[in-house]
């Protein structure tokens, strides 16, 4: 996406407006998926977490999965098997891979499909409240080339994907 900002934008907005007018998470997710399909080819994987500061944790929100996850929403993750923490720290979006076959949640990663992601942050009244995630089974198909884009999609998305977090019952 790199210079064809005008593009970038109508995708942006497009996937914007089909988030707002979804009339629920799994809807809005999907419709996503849909409009990001045509930048990253290859998405098996989207969701939306966002942090449970007193359990040091992130609970999944929402998410939307080509194929079997073990993802699913309302689950809570702990902060350290995640790449909130990074995020936190940079306040930028994280980019990865599936790249060590002896850790449990990179082989879960690889038994599904993903072989790279991005995390990227979501905010309310300027805090990071939780991430986006983005998952491929294209090798490479996040680079920090593209972050610029996703930052605006992020910004872009943030207050609908937001609004449509249920409340947390625990």
């Amino acid at each position: 996406m790199g210079g064809e900002s005008g593009e970038a934008s109508r995708i942006v907005e497009f996937a914007r407006a089909e988030v707002e007018r979804a009339p629920n998470f799994k809807v809005a997710l999907r419709a996503l998926a849909t409009a990001l399909d045509y930048v990253f080819g290859g998405l098996v994987r989207i969701s939306v977490r966002v942090l449970v500061p007193e359990r040091e944790a992130v609970m999944v929100a929402g998410v939307w999965s080509r194929g079997p996850t073990r993802l699913k929403a309302g689950s809570i993750l702990e902060l350290v098997a995640t790449a909130t923490p990074e995020v936190l720290k940079t306040k930028r979006p994280v980019f990865g891979g599936s790249a060590s076959p002896e850790e449990p949640v990179d082989q879960i990663l690889k038994e599904e499909g993903v072989r790279a992601w991005v995390s990227i942050p979501l905010r309310a009244r300027g805090a990071i409240v939780g991430t986006l995630t983005l998952s491929s089974s294209r090798p490479g198909a996040f680079s920090p080339a593209g972050e610029p884009f996703l930052s605006s999609l992020a910004e872009a998305l943030e207050s609908s994907l937001l609004g449509l977090v249920p409340p947390r019952t625990d």
